[in-house]
């Protein structure tokens, strides 16, 4: 059949791909006017490039992506965030309501911790998940990517307890490199006569770990009930420890009462309140081994009234501890800090004249010889002051 167009024509000359071209056809027999009709057409269009029997829009068509087969007018919604029928709208399940990371079809909702071992091994490289406001117990562990794990985003912490028979929050295995922020693990009270019942955070050769304002209290563990890598392994001297903004206190271990990292790293532990914790045998805080001091810092923290069977609060073995930077070290039984240990503008024994200590209080008095006794390189006080010796304690998180 041959159709004759009579009316406007186009030259081809003035026309480019993808213009969309709509003619009106109106029917008459020369007296009467029928009504009208139209018709749409692209120039230059492939007009079904993904083969699924829809033109695409740009020619005219009602497919609303021409490169995915998938999608199309009344087509089935599968849950990849997309408008697979191009009714211009998502299903309320392809949403993410909560703003965790994750869209309500994954069937993978962190909040509270429900699922989240599930919704760790299904998030990509680099995701953060938002827990909640919990509180939660669950036993996790994260191996070879990046990953951000976050307590409450509205500014509060997330309470977590440990769901596992050996005293583990967390493992950080290999090829990870974890970041924990807005915690408070507390109750963790996991044996203190088991190699593999030390860490609420255990370290198993990851890349790194990045712990950041958190409390840490109540816990039990055989060796360093915090961090530990009793029977698991350092990241090695390509990765990295940071612990900062956190708060450990009344926690116990068989030895080294808050951390046991074992196996030369690299290690920046900074603006850490730690007191009342406890060792049945050695070293009542940080026990650090085969460790070389260029590698480590230790700056603005206080270690305070911890004890122990035997050694110091700030232990070393086989190897050499940090030097103490604007920190305040004091009152811990059997001692304080082995000779490995440097210090620099630091309160080694002595009174720093704190508040009120037995009651969480480690603000320092007027007239307190820590005042204005930190490194004067590091950043003023927000008095604008020279640094004190202990803590930021306007850095650390809410009890």
């Amino acid at each position: 059949t041959t159709t004759t167009w009579t009316g406007d024509t186009v030259p081809a000359a003035s026309t480019a791909d993808l213009d969309l071209w709509t003619c009106t056809v109106t029917p008459s027999d020369g007296e009467d006017q029928g009504g009208s009709a139209q018709a749409s057409a692209g120039v230059g269009c492939d007009t079904d490039a993904d083969g699924d029997g829809y033109y695409s829009e740009d020619c005219g068509g009602e497919d609303c992506d021409d490169s995915d087969a998938e999608t199309y007018p009344g087509a089935t919604e599968i849950c990849d965030g997309l408008d697979n029928d191009c009714d211009g709208a998502l299903p309320s399940e392809e949403t993410d309501a909560d703003g965790d990371g994750f869209m309500d079809c994954e069937g993978c909702d962190p909040m509270g911790g429900a699922n989240l071992q599930a919704c760790i091994d299904a998030a990509e490289d680099g995701a953060v998940l938002d827990i909640g406001p919990g509180p939660i117990s669950a036993n996790v562990e994260i191996t070879g990517k990046t990953l951000t794990l976050i307590g409450d985003s509205d500014g509060n912490l997330t309470t977590w307890t440990c769901d596992d028979i050996y005293n583990r929050a967390i493992v950080v295995g290999s090829g990870a490199d974890v970041t924990i922020q807005g915690f408070i693990f507390e109750y963790c009270d996991g044996s203190t006569n088991s190699a593999y019942e030390s860490g609420i955070i255990r370290i198993e050769s990851p890349d790194a770990l990045h712990i950041d304002y958190c409390i840490f209290r109540y816990n039990k563990a055989y060796r360093g009930s915090i961090v530990s890598t009793d029977s698991g392994g350092s990241p090695g001297t390509s990765g990295q420890i940071t612990v900062e903004n956190s708060i450990i206190h009344d926690n116990q271990a068989d030895d080294g009462g808050v951390m046991y990292i074992s196996g030369a790293t690299n290690i920046d532990l900074d603006n850490l309140l730690i007191y009342d914790n406890s060792a049945v045998d050695y070293c009542s805080a940080l026990w650090l081994r085969d460790q070389v001091a260029s590698r480590q810092t230790f700056t603005k923290s206080v270690v305070y009234n911890n004890s122990a069977g035997r050694n110091d609060a700030l232990e070393s073995y086989s190897g050499y501890g940090p030097t103490v930077n604007s920190s305040i070290v004091t009152s811990n039984t059997p001692g304080n800090k082995d000779s490995s240990w440097g210090s620099s503008y630091s309160m080694i024994g002595g009174s720093p004249s704190f508040t009120d200590p037995s009651n969480g209080d480690f603000s320092l008095r007027s007239g307190s010889s820590a005042i204005n006794a930190g490194d004067p390189s590091l950043p003023n006080d927000p008095d604008g002051t020279r640094t004190d010796q202990g803590c930021r304690l306007e850095d650390l998180p809410p009890e």
